[in-house]
């Protein structure tokens, strides 16, 4: 199983992290180290997060989780975890 990022979702991460780098570039670092991690439990087990409570008429194949605010979804799919969203959870919450 593989972990694509859908582009908008990489972006939106990519944003978050350059904001938390001018500020602590180790900070970002960890959170990418961290994310790497979580992914790697993800492949092994993906339902391990609950179903994204933001996704409208979710199947239960949206899964989502926060570390240090950051909120990410993904949907499982037969061979690959597609990471779908990124959004820093002090932002209003929006069904999608």
């Amino acid at each position: 199983m593989e972990i694509i990022w859908d582009n908008k979702a990489f972006i939106a991460f990519n944003k978050t992290l350059d904001y938390i780098s001018e500020d602590s570039p180790k900070n970002a670092s960890r959170i990418v180290d961290e994310v790497i991690q979580t992914f790697d439990k993800i492949i092994k087990h993906p339902f391990i997060y609950p179903a994204d409570k933001y996704k409208k008429n979710n199947d239960n194949s949206y899964r989502a989780f926060n570390l240090y605010r950051i909120r990410i979804s993904y949907k499982v799919e037969e061979s690959r975890i597609l990471v779908v969203r990124c959004r820093h959870t002090s932002q209003r919450p929006l069904y999608y």
